[in-house]
Parts: structure tokens; sequence; C-alpha cells
């Protein structure tokens, strides 16, 4: 019914995949589409995707390496969702280093 998909943990093969795609360059060469598709077939089995069946007001925090897709919504209800992507004070629209390095700005947090 549209509810979002994750794959536990797969934050930290998309990291690694991104340091084997040499992350910086392919983005340059190919651009943030074509990167992240790599990754993702790099990273991610299709049947290890779970759907998160959330409840009105429910709040999802991921990773944002962490592979996540909408599921199609087959129902007459309109679903709703709001997405944010937090920032560290340090990081920038521009640094690719998060991309490589699952831990990078999240000290004291076991990823």
């Amino acid at each position: 019914m549209g509810n979002l998909w994750v794959w536990p943990g797969s934050h930290r093969p998309m990291a690694e995949a991104m340091r084997r795609l040499d992350a910086p360059q392919f983005l340059a060469e190919h651009g943030a589409e074509a990167l992240h598709a790599a990754a993702i077939e790099a990273a991610v089995r299709s049947e290890d995707g779970i759907e998160l069946t959330v409840d009105p007001g429910d709040v999802v925090l991921c990773h944002h390496l962490l592979a996540h897709a909408v599921g199609g919504n087959l129902s007459v209800q309109t679903r709703y969702a709001a997405y944010f992507r937090v920032l560290h004070t340090e990081d920038s629209h521009t640094n690719v280093a998060p991309l490589t390095n699952a831990g990078l700005f999240f000290d004291g947090i076991a990823w």
C-alpha cells in the first residue's frame, strides 16, 4: 500500500561499493543517478528488502546510505510521507566523503 521498503544493514555494503566505484570520480563522470544505481547493483539483493508498515505519525530514522525505496500504492487511500536529510555541521552537499565512510560524522554510534 505504498509503504517504505528498506534493506537492513545495507549502509555498510553501500559504503564499500562506493569505495570500490571510486565515488568522487564516478560521480563527476556519470552523475548521481548512475552512481546510486551502480552502488545498489553492487551492494543490495532485492530479496533482502523488508516493507515497513507504520502508523500515522510514526517516524522512521535511517542512515543516509541505507538502501530504501517506496512501494507502489495500489489502494485508493492517499499516503503521505515527509523526507528530511540532516547534515552534520561539518558536512555539505558537495562533500563526497560520507558516501564511502558509513561512520563519518556519527561518533559514538555503532552502525
